[in-house]
C-alpha cells in the first residue's frame, strides 16, 4: 500500500479529531475549538520556546517534522500551528518582563506582521501606534499582536527606521475578509491599530538580541526560519496529496477500468513516479536543514553561503511539490473539482501556502 504520511507526534485520535473538524473549520473560516484543543494540549504553539516558559524547546530540524505532520493531517491546521510558532523567535529580542507576559500563557499564540505597513509617534515614555496589516494568521485567537511601524520623528515625518511594537488584543481591530482559495480556516485577517498607546518596553527589534535565552534558536537566521516553516506546509500538504490521490485511484480501479481499461495503469504510473521523487525531495530537504543546524551548533551561527543553500532548497522544495502534485491532479476525475472533496481542499490549501513571496527567489 502506499504510505508516504506517518505520524510520529501524533495520535490516531487527535488527527481524527482535526480532520473530521476540517470542514467545519472550513466553513467557519477558523480552527474549531475541538482542534484548537490539539494544539494546547500539544503545546504545539510552544515548539520552539525554552522550558521556563513552558516551552517544548525543539531544535528546528523537530519543529519542521511537527509542521510537517501538522500540514498533512489538515493544511489550515499546519499553517495555523506554523505560523503560531513563528513568533517564538521574538522571545529573545523582548524586554524580560513583556517576554513573561506574552509567553507564560498555555495558549500562547502571536499573531501580526512584518510589514511595515504602520507608524509609530513618539509620545510621552511611549508611542502612538496606527496601521493596518494584512494576512495576520490566526488573528481571533491571538493572545498577542507584533506589528512593524516606520518611526516619525519630531517634526510629524516618516523616517527610515522600523521597529517591532507588541500589542495587546484589546488594542486592535480586526477585519474579517479573508476570503482566499485556500488555507480557509487560517482567520488571515487584516488587522487595524487606529490611536493605540504602546509604551517603550514594549519595543524590540530582531537584530538586538536581549540574553533571555542561551537556545541555539535565536541565532538562527530569521528569514531562513520563515522559508522552512512554510516549506515545509508545502512538502506536507503534497505529501498527503498523493497518498490521497492513491487511495481515490485504488478505490476507483475498476470504476475506472470499464470504460478505459488503461487508465488506472497509467494513473498508478504516474502516481509512482512522483511519490519516488518526493521522497527524495523530502530527504534533501532535511538534509539540508540539518546540516544548517549541526553547523550553528558546532559554529554558534549560520554562514551567509549555509543561509544561502537553505533559502535555494526551500524554493526548489516548493516548486518541485507544486510541479509533481500539478502532474496528477488533472487524472483523477470529476469528483476533485468540487470544494467539499478532500483532496479538492488539500489542493487548495498547497497552492495557497505555496504562493508566499518568502518562497520565491527574487
Amino acid at each position: 500500500m502506499f504510505v508516504i504520511f506517518v505520524a510520529m507526534h501524533f495520535s490516531e485520535a487527535e488527527i481524527e479529531q482535526v480532520q473530521s473538524n476540517s470542514l467545519k473549520a472550513e466553513a467557519a473560516g477558523q480552527l474549531t475549538k475541538d482542534q484548537r484543543e490539539v494544539i494546547y494540549k500539544g503545546e504545539l504553539y510552544k515548539s520552539l520556546l525554552p522550558e521556563e516558559v513552558g516551552g517544548k524547546d525543539l531544535s528546528l530540524v523537530e519543529a519542521a517534522e511537527v509542521f510537517r505532520e501538522c500540514s498533512a493531517i489538515d493544511g489550515s491546521f499546519g499553517w495555523s500551528v506554523t505560523i503560531g510558532v513563528g513568533g517564538n523567535f521574538f522571545y529573545e529580542f523582548m524586554q524580560a518582563n513583556v517576554v513573561k507576559e506574552v509567553f507564560s500563557p498555555k495558549d500562547t499564540l502571536i499573531a501580526g506582521s512584518g510589514i511595515p505597513s504602520g507608524t509609530a509617534t513618539p509620545e510621552g515614555d511611549g508611542f502612538r501606534i496606527n496601521g493596518e496589516w494584512k494576512y495576520c494568521s490566526g488573528a481571533p485567537h491571538a493572545t498577542a499582536f507584533t506589528f512593524n511601524c516606520v518611526l516619525i520623528d519630531e517634526a510629524g515625518k516618516k523616517t527610515d527606521r522600523i521597529k517591532s511594537f507588541v500589542l495587546q488584543p484589546e488594542q486592535v481591530q480586526i477585519g474579517e475578509d479573508w476570503n482566499a482559495m485556500g488555507l480557509e480556516a487560517t482567520s488571515s485577517h487584516t488587522v487595524k491599530v487606529k490611536d493605540a498607546f504602546v509604551a517603550i518596553d514594549r519595543i524590540f527589534d530582531i537584530s538586538q538580541p536581549q540574553g533571555n535565552s542561551e537556545n541555539l534558536f535565536f541565532r538562527y537566521p530569521f528569514l531562513e526560519f520563515a522559508r522552512v516553516s512554510f516549506a515545509t506546509v508545502v512538502l506536507g500538504l503534497g505529501e498527503s496529496f498523493l497518498e490521497k490521490s492513491q487511495k481515490l485511484a485504488e478505490e476507483n480501479k475498476t470504476h475506472w477500468q470499464q470504460p478505459f481499461p488503461d487508465r488506472y495503469p497509467k494513473v498508478k504510473r504516474l502516481l509512482d513516479e512522483q511519490q519516488k521523487v518526493l521522497e527524495e525531495i523530502h530527504a534533501d530537504f532535511f538534509k539540508t536543514i540539518e546540516e544548517s543546524w549541526n553547523e550553528l551548533e558546532r559554529e554558534g551561527s549560520v554562514s551567509v553561503k549555509t543561509a544561502k543553500a537553505v533559502s535555494e532548497r526551500c524554493f526548489r522544495t516548493v516548486e518541485e511539490v507544486q510541479q509533481r502534485t500539478s502532474k496528477v491532479f488533472p487524472w483523477l476525475g470529476m469528483s476533485v473539482l468540487f470544494p467539499e472533496n478532500e483532496l479538492n481542499r488539500i489542493w487548495r490549501d498547497l497552492q495557497t501556502a505555496g504562493q508566499h513571496l518568502l518562497l520565491r527567489e527574487l
